[in-house]
């Protein structure tokens, strides 16, 4: 067997030799050491002897000069036996280096060894492991003064850790990036993980940071990070409605190669085509992207929007059977909420949505969520409104306001304007259930507002157009909404805002100086190249696109805009104009009080239970105490009920199971009710029953979402019922100690 001084000579020549190589020539001298190793007698017991004499006091006879080479021997050793699928092992050889490291009299080579063990761990190991090494070099390389070194290690952990954020991982070891690429590649991965959480008020946040960095390329890597980092923006611009912004970026992320990666610069595209409203253009590009659940899932919307609900509903269920993301999963449960022709299911499906979304913080996509149960309360509630009964009796509308207004304040704090004006949509139409017009006519206006100020910005005319086509029902029901009110100078100044929406985009606002003339000379000049349909270089587009935006945000400050018919006028005519004062605010369709129309909400995820709930049913949270039954239920049975289950839970306490059996079954018997399912359930569980007990467990079960409203009068979260479920299914003899457990968490329930 070598010692380990023999065996560092015999290394030694490959060993010095790597060092002036670059890493391919490094790679193919490892894969040498790798094939003498292999031959060479008990070689793993020799790195044994070798690791031990490195790592204890015998190790100390190395000299200071040959701590280097001994350090690289070991991280040689380590890729070596990664390569034979030890990963552990090699990253034990980096511990032993460290330890080694410690007696160097250059500090720099702790750093060293935590670098190279990061890098290592980083291809071997889960990210989580790999970047905390990595932060820790880089302090390391810091605090001796080394910049150079510790701006490249830097730069190699902003690399894994942003491909941690983007995985929805929380970094254990924060660093802040001093480098400016640094800096950007890590503002752009959490800019991304924020937009794809629906969190549009933290992306925004990070792109505001990114837009005050370089984004000058040094390199053709560099070239593809920014690449990467403008398509992220572009996303992000996309789902805040500034669809012009998203266009430029795109083009300029094409510009620098983002095509490189044609599948994401190809998705992006699709979104953008998708959220326009341009479905022809997007069902195109969905044909030739990659197929699997993201593809179907995306299918399943255009068949949404083209109003084949039942083509929609195949493809959700194919995305949501095959995918291994627990993002489009909860996704695709939303959309199922919707488009489900089983009530049943339907109902289950939107509110696991709604769950999964709370537990992720995903607010916007759970206030997403929230509004269309708002639309599905609404039109119950408008049933009942159209079959005689007056709207302020209707729980369900008072609950689709709930809903509705949350979803509106969250809309607007992320500054979500597509979202936020499909839901004064909805809220114009709840008022009009009401016969408030007023309400109805302020949430039309501030939808159109958004819709005109995104569609003065589209710098394409065919976009333009067909964006505000796509959304031209909405002049049509305020102006249908105006009329019923008996307010025709309303219905006039919609219509007349319709009429001229071209005319909008030509002259937004008269002018009052030179400057301001100069601009709109030149932003005419470049929509006359637009219309003669000769297209513009991307930097013509930013100009255009830039002097449009400064207009409308001048034009904001005086309040021309909205512009209204006195205001077109008067740009038409040479009318005098003067701006009129604001109307006022219509009174509110509820008063805020707290209401609750036989249920209890749940303050996590803000769904309402039926009343009785000891949990919510979608997230579990512990809910305020009620007692009431049900409307419609016979007082004296519900009473007779609780008394004998009240006399039953006493036995229980005792473990008198058989005793306690026949006196849950007569309360079941009286009421039907899960909780006598569930004590009836716990009762067989534990005489040796398991499967009479899960039939009653069914039964219970069966109540949860069999309607709009979700029930949980069981004294144990669902999870755990489903839990003890599993347990009772794979071992039946547990059944005695599964009811135990049940009934002490029954019995510590709030």
């Amino acid at each position: 067997m070598l010692s380990t001084n023999r065996m560092v000579d015999s290394v030694s020549g490959l060993v010095e030799a790597a060092g002036r190589m670059d890493e391919h020539d490094r790679r193919q001298v490892l894969l040498l050491l790798k094939a003498v190793v292999a031959r060479m007698p008990g070689a793993r017991s020799t790195y044994e002897s070798a690791r031990r004499t490195l790592a204890d006091g015998a190790g100390e006879r190395i000299a200071p000069q040959a701590l280097p080479l001994a350090l690289e021997f070991l991280r040689l050793f380590a890729w070596l036996f990664a390569g034979h699928g030890d990963t552990r092992e090699g990253s034990r050889c980096f511990e032993v280096a460290a330890r080694l490291a410690l007696r160097a009299e250059n500090r720099v080579h702790s750093a060293i060894v935590l670098y190279q063990h990061g890098a290592y761990a980083a291809v071997h190991l889960p990210l989580t492991e790999a970047v905390p090494l990595l932060a820790r070099s880089v302090r390391g390389f810091r605090a001796l003064g080394r910049d150079e070194l510790a701006e490249a290690a830097e730069l190699t952990w902003a690399r894994h850790a942003a491909a941690l954020i983007r995985d929805g991982e929380v970094q254990r070891e924060r660093l802040e990036p001093r480098s400016p690429r640094a800096a950007r590649i890590v503002a752009a991965a959490l800019m991304d993980d924020a937009s794809s959480r629906g969190d549009l008020r933290e992306a925004t946040r990070h792109r505001d940071m990114i837009r005050g960095l370089p984004q000058e390329p040094a390199d053709p890597v560099e070239r593809v990070e920014i690449a990467q980092l403008l398509l992220a923006e572009a996303a992000l611009e996309r789902r805040l409605g500034d669809f012009e912004q998203a266009d430029i970026l795109l083009q300029r992320a094409r510009a620098l190669g983002a095509d490189g990666d044609v599948g994401e610069s190809r998705w992006q595209d699709f979104y953008f085509m998708r959220d326009l409203g341009m479905k022809a253009h997007a069902a195109e590009l969905l044909e030739v992207l990659p197929e699997g659940p993201g593809a179907e899932y995306q299918r399943g919307l255009l068949a949404l929007e083209d109003g084949n609900s039942a083509s929609a509903v195949r493809h959700f269920e194919a995305a949501l059977a095959t995918t291994r993301d627990p993002r489009l999963a909860v996704d695709c449960k939303a959309m199922l909420g919707i488009t489900h022709p089983d009530d049943r299911r339907a109902h289950r499906f939107l509110l696991e949505a709604i769950a999964g979304y709370a537990a992720a913080g995903r607010t916007l996509d759970q206030a997403i969520s929230l509004s269309h149960l708002a639309k599905v309360f609404l039109i119950t509630g408008k049933a009942k409104v159209d079959g005689g009964l007056p709207p302020e009796m209707v729980p369900d509308l008072r609950r689709a306001h709930r809903h509705l207004e949350y979803a509106l304040a969250v809309a607007v704090e992320h500054r979500a304007t597509g979202f936020a004006t499909d839901v004064d949509q909805t809220m114009a139409v709840l008022a009009n259930t009401f016969g408030r017009p007023d309400v109805a006519l302020r949430h039309l206006s501030n939808a159109i507002d958004r819709i005109e100020r995104t569609y003065l910005l589209l710098t394409s005319e065919e976009r333009a157009d067909l964006y505000l086509t796509s959304r031209s029902h909405l002049y049509d029901h305020a102006i249908s909404t105006a009329l019923k009110s008996g307010t025709p100078d309303s219905a006039m100044h919609f219509l007349e805002r319709h009429k001229a929406h071209r005319f909008l985009r030509e002259v937004p606002v008269t002018p009052p100086d030179e400057e301001l003339s100069a601009r709109l000379a030149l932003i005419r000049s470049l929509r006359r190249r637009v219309r003669a349909t000769a297209a513009l270089t991307l930097e013509e587009q930013e100009t255009l696109n830039r002097l449009e935006r400064r207009l409308l945000a001048e034009a904001d400050e005086p309040g021309l805009l909205p512009m209204s018919v006195p205001r077109l006028r008067a740009v038409v005519f040479g009318e005098l104009f003067s701006a009129a004062e604001p109307a006022p605010e219509p009174p509110p369709l509820f008063e805020p009080r707290r209401w609750t129309g036989g249920t209890v909400d749940c303050e996590n995820c803000r769904i309402f239970n039926k009343i009785g709930s000891r949990f919510c049913s979608v997230c579990e949270a512990p809910l305020t105490r009620t007692d009431a039954a049900d409307n419609g239920e016979d007082a004296e049975r519900i009473l007779v009920a609780w008394a004998l289950r009240r006399q039953g839970c006493e036995l229980v306490e005792d473990e008198r199971w058989e005793e306690a059996l026949p006196v849950f079954r007569q309360a079941w018997d009286l009421s039907r009710g899960q909780e006598s399912a569930f004590y009836v359930a716990l009762c067989l569980l534990a005489t040796g029953d398991p499967a009479a007990a899960e039939e009653m467990l069914d039964e219970a079960l069966s109540d949860q979402f069999a309607e709009l409203l979700p029930v949980w009068r069981i004294p144990v979260p669902p999870s755990a019922l489903a839990e003890a479920r599993r347990e009772i299914r794979e071992s039946p003899a547990s059944a005695p100690r599964v009811a135990r457990s049940l009934a002490r968490a029954a019995r510590s329930a709030p």
